[in-house]
């Protein structure tokens, strides 16, 4: 039987997005290097796509273990996690304000509280290095910048995550099509031109019944950073079951604690493709505007 919070933490798959990629990589160079036949491009267009979910998907599973593990006066939270995570809420708009600094639940994070040797620290520490005595807070003087980073990297992560037309595209219908190889724009004498290499990109359609409106939206397919941030998010999520894996098991071995205080994460998440994202939108000329409420 399924013993609530302490079978949670020792049976919590953390590597479980990493480990996906790690197959998406592998097939990716073993089906890269088929060139006899056309069924290569295919199948490279379906792992390009299946890397994309799975970070996007690791990033929402990150989120919700969050504030799953939200401090609580009603309750612990810690033990309570099967029981947060089961109520299927979604929190979207509030990872989607987090990423912009807008006040959102995530804000908790951010608040500070005392500890038993009388300083203060984030609460994101309660969530990230959970349990740590405050008598060892001295030889881990790393936290805090560790802490300052975290917050950082969660507002990136937030903000991959934060146009939902992307993610939904993936989740429903499929509504993504590798359309196009290249896009410019020129002069009308055509002497003066800008190209953009397209190849590897996704375009996902959406109609808006509101106003008429068909929106192209077109990503570039960006392999190597979503590989690396996915890395990144499965690193915050074993801080998170790590140690509270190793407290509720009553394990006192050691335990390694990762240190984000040296990730700069504007450097870290660089695309590394040019002509990232275009949007495009059509309506007929017939149709009555409407107030577009995105």
């Amino acid at each position: 039987m399924f013993a609530k919070h302490i079978d949670f933490y020792r049976g919590f798959q953390s590597k479980f997005f990493l480990n996906k990629q790690k197959l998406n990589e592998n097939n990716f160079n073993s089906v890269s290097s088929q060139t006899d036949s056309e069924e290569p491009k295919e199948l490279l267009n379906t792992i390009r796509i299946d890397s994309r979910i799975t970070y996007l998907t690791s990033i929402e599973t990150l989120f919700q273990l969050i504030i799953a593990l939200k401090p609580s006066d009603k309750y612990n939270a810690d033990e309570r996690v099967l029981i947060n995570l089961s109520k299927k809420s979604f929190y979207y708009k509030d990872i989607r304000d987090f990423s912009s600094e807008k006040e959102s639940l995530f804000d908790f994070l951010l608040e500070t509280y005392k500890a038993r040797n009388g300083q203060l620290y984030l609460k994101a520490k309660h969530i990230f290095y959970f349990n740590l005595a405050p008598e060892s807070y001295d030889e881990l003087s790393f936290i805090d910048k560790s802490l300052n980073s975290i917050i950082d990297i969660l507002r990136t992560l937030a903000a991959d995550l934060s146009d939902r037309r992307e993610y939904n595209a993936y989740k429903h219908g499929m509504r993504i099509f590798p359309v196009w190889t290249k896009f410019g724009i020129a002069t009308k004498d055509m002497k003066n031109k800008v190209e953009f290499d397209l190849n590897d990109s996704f375009t996902l359609m959406e109609y808006d019944f509101e106003t008429n409106k068909t929106t192209s939206i077109t990503i570039k397919s960006d392999l190597k950073r979503d590989f690396l941030m996915t890395e990144l998010v499965t690193a915050l999520i074993d801080s998170i079951i790590g140690t509270r894996k190793k407290y509720f098991s009553k394990d006192n071995s050691g335990i390694y604690l990762n240190d984000f205080g040296q990730i700069d994460i504007s450097e870290y998440s660089k695309p590394n493709v040019t002509s990232h994202f275009m949007e495009f939108s059509m309506q007929p000329e017939h149709s009555k505007t409407k107030s577009n409420k995105r």
